[in-house]
């Protein structure tokens, strides 16, 4: 377990085995790491793990290369941009790590790297690594939340475009039949005088049409009964024919009066007929005047239909503009939201225009320890350059010492092969003279049969 009891920095200090299983865990066949890499830190590896880390919570790519304008007209342009892309991993690191509470990071921690301070800068970054992944479910899900308001916001921007456009056809529409509106309501309001004289007119028709009708039942009626009258006195006269021979006098007074009862009542029913005929035009009159009423009640119920339809777009245009005012709210609290994201975003584009910024003042203080060190290097290069040049000269100095030296151990060879030769001569010769000494001597013991005492160790360091 990590321990922050005895550590001075608010993030614990991990073991190495807790920092190798972090690294297989959470980076698992991204970077490999080992115990001994811990232990025993070489710069590749270390400054391999530290951009992992870097990547993972930054972006920062550790194989970044920066270019410079300055570095353009550079004799050693490549030279100096894999130092100075270290330089620049280096301030990337240092913020970071600055950032999680560690200030003393520096250029030797990546190039020479010590197991003490790996081992610390290596916690501080798993701990934040271990922050960032515990609270980016919030940066998620607020983001999910920016993006699904910005969505609502365009689709009510778009809805609200349309209701706009509705609106403004309705109002055009409302215009024009405001337009129509007003020249019919003139029409309307003489044909409804008109239809009420009418119906003044119908109501007075029909009470005449009553009365006719009723004075027309009692002139059928008196009809009738003159009928029967003139019925009667068809029968009379019928009888009086038959009287006529019997007294012509009182015939033709009858008849006489007979005659006139008879005009009197071809002349009633004359004036009945006449009467009958005006009643008939007044009933035919009446008849159109119905018709026309009708008419003017169809005009009169249409006119009403199309109030109503007026009144509906109206509540419709009402309803359209409630509906509106509600977005309207809705986009207003969407705006404020969506300002209180540019706020936010504000002050992050702020920070990082400060981190920028400081950024620049170290990348210019790394450009001028940049150019202090290439004048080093060009001091380096010319010392180089002079070191090269006595090199070459001791060089052409060794090649003739080393000749000197061939040609000595040529002729001591040769001396030595000489000697050799000789040697071999001289052993050949004494090899001979020991042979004709022992010959000499078996002829002496020979002829005196005398067997010497010769020791064996005289004879061997003879022959040697």
């Amino acid at each position: 377990m990590a321990s922050t009891v005895n550590s001075p920095y608010a993030f614990p200090i991990l073991n190495q085995v807790e920092i190798v299983d972090f690294f297989k865990q959470r980076f698992p066949g991204i970077a490999y790491v080992t115990v001994d890499d811990i232990k025993k830190p070489q710069a590749r590896n270390i400054k391999r793990l530290y951009a992992v880390l870097l990547e993972s919570l930054t972006g920062f790519d550790g194989n970044y290369q920066p270019r410079f304008d300055a570095l353009e007209n550079c004799q050693f342009a490549d030279s100096v941009q894999e130092p100075l892309a270290v330089v620049v991993f280096s301030m990337v690191l240092s913020k970071v790590l600055k950032d999680c509470g560690v200030n003393d990071v520096y250029l030797d921690d990546i190039l020479t790297p010590s197991r003490k301070k790996t081992i610390r800068n290596l916690s501080a970054l798993i701990n934040f690594q271990r922050f960032v992944d515990s609270q980016i479910h919030i940066f998620e899900e607020s983001a999910a939340v920016a993006e699904t308001l910005n969505n609502q916001h365009q689709q009510l921007q778009c809805k609200t475009q349309e209701l706009e456009q509705r609106i403004t056809n309705l109002k055009a529409k409302k215009a024009m039949e405001d337009v129509k509106l007003k020249e019919l309501l003139p029409q309307v309001e003489s044909v409804e005088e008109e239809l009420s004289q009418y119906d003044e007119q119908q109501k007075k028709l029909n009470l005449e049409l009553s009365d006719l009708k009723l004075a027309t039942s009692e002139k059928d009626s008196h009809v009738i009964k003159l009928r029967k009258t003139k019925t009667e006195l068809e029968k009379i006269v019928e009888k009086q024919k038959q009287q006529i021979v019997a007294s012509p006098e009182k015939l033709k007074q009858t008849l006489t009066s007979i005659t006139t009862g008879i005009t009197d009542c071809t002349k009633e029913i004359d004036e009945k007929r006449h009467k009958i005929e005006k009643i008939v035009e007044k009933i035919n009159e009446l008849s159109l005047y119905t018709e026309a009423s009708e008419e003017l009640t169809s005009v009169c119920k249409s006119t009403a239909n199309e109030m109503n339809k007026y009144r509906e777009h109206i509540r419709e245009y009402e309803s359209v503009v409630d509906s509106r005012n509600d977005k309207n709210d809705a986009l207003r609290e969407l705006n404020l939201n969506v300002q209180s994201l540019e706020r936010e975003l504000k002050s992050k584009r702020e920070r990082l225009t400060s981190t920028k910024s400081e950024n620049r003042a170290k990348l210019i203080r790394v450009e001028k320890l940049v150019d202090g060190k290439r004048a080093e290097l060009t001091e380096v290069k010319n010392k180089w350059h002079e070191d090269n040049e006595n090199a070459i000269a001791l060089s052409h100095e060794l090649e003739t010492v080393k000749s000197e030296i061939e040609r000595s151990r040529s002729e001591h060879a040769t001396k030595i092969k000489k000697a050799e030769d000789a040697y071999e001569i001289l052993l050949a010769e004494l090899d001979n003279y020991h042979r004709n000494l022992a010959d000499s001597w078996q002829k002496v013991t020979d002829s005196a049969r005398i067997q010497p005492n010769i020791p064996e160790d005289s004879l061997t360091s003879h022959e040697l």
